[in-house]
């Protein structure tokens, strides 16, 4: 019987390509380092104490200040009814209401547990209807 045939050797691997070499020409542009711009001076407040602007400043009732449950759809209410001044609040509302529902029962009552969060996410809204 003839002897079978060696197996070919296999192929000598491809090189890598090399990038090309770069064309003699005018050198690449050199870097240097900038220092850091100086902050911008904060513009001096006014000097006349008559004509500040009066801050801003929540009422809390001193009244029901004991945590209470709240009701979701009331909570969806009062959100709605004062959104549009400021995208992004309303925004955190609609998706903090959300969350909160999860949590409400069949009629939307969330539990005292959540009256610190209530508070704290619709202090203003829930103090000027008061």
């Amino acid at each position: 019987m003839p002897e079978p045939e060696p197996p070919p050797e296999p192929a000598p691997p491809v090189p890598e390509p090399r990038p090309p070499a770069p064309e003699p020409g005018e050198p690449p542009p050199r870097l240097l380092s900038m220092p850091e711009p100086e902050p911008e001076p904060e513009p001096e407040p006014e000097q006349d104490d008559d004509v500040r602007a009066p801050e801003r400043v929540v009422r809390l009732p001193l009244d029901g200040a004991e945590p209470r449950e709240w009701n979701v759809w009331e909570l969806e209410r009062l959100a709605q009814a004062a959104g549009g001044g400021n995208v992004a609040r309303d925004e955190e509302l609609t998706f903090l209401l959300l969350e909160l529902r999860q949590f409400a029962n069949a009629d939307g009552q969330l539990s005292v547990d959540f009256d610190p969060v209530v508070r704290e996410s619709f202090g203003e809204l829930i103090y000027t209807a008061v």
